[in-house]
This record gives C-alpha cells, sequence and structure tokens, in this order.
C-alpha cells in the first residue's frame, strides 16, 4: 500500500512539472482584429511608380496631394491692368464667358477656321481695349486647372472676316433633339422653359468642325458663336402639369448656359458664360 501512495506521489510530481511546458507550446489565444466599416475603410492606393528619370534629368516633383479645386493661373505683359469692359467696347459677336479660377471675364468668339479665341479688357501703356489671350488647361484627377494668359501687347480690332459662318443643316428624325420642337426655319428648333419662354437652338456646320448647335439670329446661327452644350437644356424644361416661375430679377437679362471652347492644346471644354447662374430651388 505504501508503494501505492509512493508512485502516486510521484505521478503528481511528474504532473505537475509537465504542466507548465505544455502550456508555454500553445500559441497565445487573440481576439480576431476588428474588421473596419465600410464608410471608413482606406481607399486602395492607385498611385502608379513614378517612371525612371534619365541621368542627368531632373525628376519633376511630385505634389503630396491635389487640390480639390484647382486655383486658375494667370500671367499678362508687365504693366497690363485688368479691366472692366462697357457694353459699347464689347463686340456684339463676342461671347463674355468665365474661366473657373479667373476672376475676370474673358471674351470669345470661333474664328473661320473653327478655333476659339480668347481676349481679355485692359490697358497696356496707356491703350485701353481687348487684347488676345490663350487659355490652356489641364485635367488634375477630377478636377480641371485653367491658365489664362495675355499674349497682345496693343488692342485687338476684329473684323467681319474673322469669324467663323456656321451654315444651318436641315432636322430630321435623328438630330431633332427629345424635347424640342422644329421650326419653319432651317435648323432651327426651341422648348419652352420654366419662365414660358421659348429658347431657341439652330443646328449648323462649320468646315472642318462637326455639328453643333449654336444660338441663332434671323432663323441662322450667329457668326462668331461659340457652341451651346444642349445637354445642360433639360433643367429648363418646363414639364407637364408643373407650373410656371416668375422670372427672379437677377435672370432678367438672362442666365449662364454651358458652351464649347477650345483650348491652347486643341481639347475641347465647357464653360459658363458670364452670367448668374440659374437656381431652380429658389424658384416661386
Amino acid at each position: 500500500m505504501k508503494t501505492l501512495l509512493k508512485r502516486a506521489a510521484a505521478l503528481m510530481m511528474l504532473l505537475m512539472l509537465l504542466l507548465p511546458a505544455v502550456t508555454l507550446a500553445q500559441p497565445p489565444v487573440t481576439a480576431p482584429p476588428p474588421q473596419p466599416n465600410p464608410e471608413q475603410a482606406p481607399a486602395e492606393d492607385t498611385a502608379s511608380e513614378t517612371p525612371a528619370i534619365a541621368e542627368g534629368t531632373a525628376a519633376p516633383e511630385q505634389p503630396a496631394a491635389l487640390p480639390e479645386a484647382p486655383a486658375g493661373q494667370h500671367s499678362a505683359p508687365e504693366g497690363f491692368e485688368y479691366l472692366k469692359a462697357a457694353k459699347a467696347n464689347v463686340n456684339k459677336y463676342f461671347t463674355a464667358i468665365r474661366i473657373p479660377g479667373f476672376e475676370h471675364t474673358v471674351y470669345a468668339f470661333t474664328d473661320k477656321g473653327g478655333i476659339t479665341q480668347f481676349l481679355v479688357y485692359g490697358r497696356l501703356d496707356k491703350k485701353k481695349g481687348m487684347y488676345k489671350t490663350e487659355v490652356s488647361s489641364q485635367l488634375m484627377g477630377d478636377s480641371r486647372s485653367f491658365t489664362v494668359t495675355v499674349v497682345g501687347d496693343k488692342p485687338y480690332k476684329a473684323v467681319w472676316d474673322d469669324f467663323g459662318k456656321p451654315k444651318g443643316i436641315k432636322l430630321d428624325d435623328s438630330t431633332l433633339p427629345q424635347g424640342y420642337r422644329k421650326t419653319s426655319k432651317t435648323g432651327v428648333s426651341y422648348f419652352t422653359n420654366l419662365f414660358k419662354q421659348k429658347e431657341y437652338r439652330v443646328l449648323g456646320r462649320l468646315d472642318g468642325r462637326g455639328d453643333a448647335y449654336y444660338p441663332p439670329v434671323y432663323g441662322k446661327p450667329k457668326a462668331g458663336s461659340l457652341a451651346i452644350d444642349i445637354s445642360q437644356d433639360s433643367l429648363r424644361f418646363h414639364l407637364d402639369g408643373e407650373k410656371y416661375y416668375r422670372v427672379p430679377k437677377e435672370y432678367k437679362n438672362g442666365f449662364a448656359l454651358p458652351v464649347f471652347i477650345r483650348t491652347q492644346e486643341g481639347e475641347q471644354v465647357v464653360v459658363w458664360t458670364d452670367k448668374p447662374m440659374l437656381d431652380r430651388s429658389t424658384l416661386k
């Protein structure tokens, strides 16, 4: 009996010695990592690798982050002063537009080659007038940055031959935009807006350029005018069963329209005319 008790005690002692070793051999138990909330999950890094730079070439600086709304840049000859143009000093075939990031009004027209010509009003060496300007553009992420450069050293005087003169194109079922009605004039259609006004467009063709919609004058495309981006017109359609709105005083002289321009790079982009932006939510 004593022998059995001694063996049992020895076995217990052996188990006590082995238990810590077994415990240390097990991997530590940890809670699973928290799953990120989809709204808080970090975006994937989609930045491409920086290309190799040839020896002796300065590496371009990589911006730390692109600004949400790139500020526009501008330059002009030394001593140039930007001025506000009186109506009498603006050619009736010019279109006043806003270039994002540039605080002054830019005037533009389409020349006979289909190129957008830009001007700003100002004074240089005591000479006031319209000065030729270049507008360039660069897409930066989801935003577009513009650069306005005054290149003229003397006022520019436009002549009739400078302006492009698109010819009206007959509308058919394939070219009449949805929501518009044809008129008796070649290429001219219209829609009724939410102010019970008729807005007219004319389909025109300029040599070397595609067909586009222009503002009509006496049933023909206005000379020198910028093509209108009619995709935005539907925002002003009068809908069936909807009431007509009164024209607020800020829109008595019109509201901004999207138009196409061609930048210095030859790229076609959309900007807005220099009128108040229409806010439908404020109408009564």
